[in-house]
């Protein structure tokens, strides 16, 4: 593409959930102090059913090796990297689950492609040099979860926590006279770009949808000004600079520098 006049972006639409949004200031805003740790991922169970058919997402001659990482980890990797949460070793634990599924026609087909993957990395933020550990999950088979977006960053003074298993709320953690206190927030309908939804009324996917895509087609007038971006192609590359390093540590069970 090198040459052309191509606008490009990555589709990742999660982060615009107004509590998602909440917590991305939140964890900009200073008020976590040194971090201790960060958790983000992607959770979701369809592949829990064996009789599932096979498709192309499953299969390493159609998407390559990743599996998995591929599918799920722009999800997982988006807000920890627009934050500056930079990974610089990983030591991966990736596991395919079913092996085979039914084809077309009936036949059992290789099912090669890793169904789940757990990231324990050490990570670096700007203004730092100590390495803190950040934890990405990506799985198709998570028991429980229907399609479970989440992120949790913890500091030294305060935290934050938002997942769409609860997508109405957002949580903050704080140090108050010696207790420490875990607050609920509840943000409303409140979006990046105006919408005709009242406040009072919930957000859901197909909202965080619309987001993204405004947020794209600002992105490419030059109108996004401070709004949050969709994920951009210096950020999926990163993630998969690391997906790359996962890889390498589940053929060698070690921690690889990324």
């Amino acid at each position: 593409m090198a040459g052309k006049s191509n606008f490009v972006r990555v589709s990742s639409e999660l982060p615009f959930f107004p509590g998602a949004q909440a917590a991305i200031r939140e964890a900009r805003s200073g008020n976590l102090g040194e971090l201790v740790e960060v958790r983000s991922g992607l959770l979701h169970s369809s592949d829990i059913d064996r009789k599932k058919k096979i498709n192309w997402k499953r299969q390493r001659k159609f998407c390559g090796e990743i599996g998995v990482l591929g599918d799920l980890g722009m999800h997982a990797a988006h807000i920890p990297l627009r934050l500056g949460y930079k990974p610089t070793k990983v030591f991966a634990i990736l596991d395919d689950i079913v092996t085979h599924r039914e084809g077309a026609n009936g036949e059992q087909v290789p099912c090669d492609t890793f169904d789940n993957a757990v990231l324990a990395m050490r990570a670096k933020s700007e203004g730092t040099d100590r390495e803190f550990p950040m934890f990405w999950e990506m799985k198709r088979i998570a028991p429980g979860e229907s399609n479970t977006f989440f992120f949790t960053a913890i500091g030294m003074t305060g935290g934050v926590r938002f997942s769409t298993k609860n997508p109405a709320v957002y949580h903050t953690f704080s140090l108050r006279n010696g207790e420490q206190v875990w607050s609920e927030i509840q943000p409303g309908h409140v979006s990046n770009w105006p919408v005709i939804t009242g406040h009072i009324f919930e957000f859901g996917f197909p909202d965080a949808l619309l987001q993204m895509w405004a947020a794209y087609f600002a992105e490419r007038e030059g109108k996004l000004g401070d709004r949050f971006a969709c994920a951009s192609v210096e950020e999926v590359i990163n993630s998969h600079k690391t997906f790359a390093a996962a890889m390498k540590s589940h053929e060698t069970h070690a921690e690889i520098a990324i």
